[in-house]
């Protein structure tokens, strides 16, 4: 957790750079490096000094003078390919220079070794691995070959055996807490590129979901356009052609005319939804919301819906406070008040009753359109609001549902922000409930 706070300091994330302006993760990787290799250099410098090691200590400046430059070139330059090769050939130069004037294997420079080895993985591609292994290997085995067949070649600058201790041992602690903080700086990097990898995969399994429901509801709206629309429009015409071709009475001129105004109003129905639909899923959801009054659209639902009414009548009814405003799209709102009215009028038994109310509560209006009619069986409510669904039901006068209506009245009230639910009981009615946020009027 220390650590985690550390690498997600905005000091930290300053030195190393942003991820916008260093998106490869091995450029921040060497930042990250520079950084390390300078307090480590920093804070060998003075056990040095005090050791009396000055031709360390002089070593040591001007390897943090080195560092610097490096670290500049890649963090403010974006130079990292530079820097990385002078970094490489710095580690051994210093390796080779300190494990011959410290004492050989007698001092701390074959901890460096390690050391360095781990810088270097760190920061450089997968493919340089096996050369930096291959050539510390190589280099540490020549020196130590030197060392016990050459001795004259190694210098020992330790003027007591105390000395010799204190800086084998603080190099060695320093190397210690060097390789637990690049282990957890590893970690870190892992952690956050699997973050990120799941996000991807949540999205694109999000985004094949969605491409698999649009492809259903593809196939859907095809077979109602293929056949729902296509059948209709077909008795039309036969119903056209009849009346054209051959002589009715009064009576069964007028039934045919009823029928033909049903299965118009029908058909402009289902029309009008597959438009909406069409248009809600290219616009991708883009809403207009205002304070609207919801008694305006119920009244203005209610005279476009009489003459359907009244063919079954069915009286319809509103009771809706004048001062009532919700936060909505006027339009979008107006479809919901069509499909919902138009469902009532369509499963209610001629003589029944369609009522329209509204009130406020805690924040919100809540909108009521309420019948008498057949109710919805229990084994068919879990599936209302389902898109382009296959049970679609038959009203009272043998009306077709559309099978899209409910399902564009839950999308079109989630655009807005609100909610919708019914309840319903068999042979008593059905009263659909629909929550927008409640608005204050417009100032005239």
């Amino acid at each position: 957790m220390i650590f985690q706070k550390l690498f997600q300091h905005p000091i930290w994330l300053k030195l190393i750079g942003d991820e916008k302006d260093f998106p490869v993760e091995g450029h921040r990787a060497f930042n990250a490096i520079s950084v390390f290799t300078l307090i480590v250099l920093t804070a060998l410098l003075p056990f040095n000094l005090f050791l009396r090691l000055y031709h360390m200590a002089l070593l040591i400046t001007l390897l943090i003078i080195f560092q610097v430059v490096l670290y500049y070139l890649s963090r403010f330059r974006g130079r990292m390919a530079i820097g990385m090769n002078i970094y490489a050939a710095i580690s051994y130069l210093t390796l080779v220079f300190t494990y011959f004037f410290n004492s050989g294997s007698n001092g701390p420079a074959l901890y460096l070794f390690f050391l360095t080895l781990m810088l270097l993985v760190t920061f450089t591609p997968k493919r340089q691995h096996l050369v930096w292994l291959g050539l510390h290997a190589l280099v540490g085995s020549a020196m130590l070959y030197v060392e016990y067949f050459h001795k004259g070649f190694i210098y020992d600058p330790y003027t007591s055996p105390q000395h010799r201790f204190m800086d084998i041992v603080s190099t060695y602690i320093i190397c210690l807490l060097l390789t637990l903080l690049l282990t957890k700086y590893l970690q870190n990097i892992y952690q956050r590129e699997k973050e990120k990898a799941d996000r991807i995969t949540d999205a694109l399994m999000a985004k094949n979901r969605e491409l698999e429901e649009m492809h259903r509801e593809k196939d859907r709206m095809f077979s109602i356009i293929s056949h729902d629309l296509k059948k209709p429009l077909d008795s039309i015409i036969s119903y056209m052609q009849m009346m054209e071709q051959y002589s009715f009475g009064e009576q069964e001129r007028r039934a045919l005319e009823e029928r033909l105004l049903t299965l118009s109003q029908h058909t402009s129905e289902l029309l009008a939804n597959l438009l909406s639909w069409s248009r809600a899923r290219m616009e991708g959801g883009h809403t207009r919301l205002a304070p609207v009054c919801v008694r305006e659209v119920a009244e203005k639902e209610i005279e476009q819906q009489r003459i359907t009414a009244g063919i079954k009548s069915i009286r319809l009814e509103q009771h809706v406070p004048p001062e009532l405003y919700v936060m909505a799209d006027t339009d979008l709102l107006q479809l919901v008040m069509r499909n919902l009215v138009g469902n009532a009028i369509k499963f209610t038994r001629p003589g029944g009753l369609v009522e329209i109310t509204a009130y406020l509560d805690n924040g919100e209006g809540y909108i009521l359109v309420k019948d008498n009619g057949v109710g919805i069986a229990e084994h068919l409510r879990d599936g209302q609001f389902q898109a382009l669904k296959q049970n679609v039901r038959y009203g009272t006068a043998n009306e077709k549902g559309t099978g899209v209506g409910l399902f564009l009245c839950k999308q079109c009230i989630e655009l807005q922000h609100g909610r919708i639910w019914f309840e319903s009981e068999v042979d008593a009615g059905t009263t659909f409930y629909v929550a927008l946020p409640a608005a204050q009027p417009p100032i005239a």
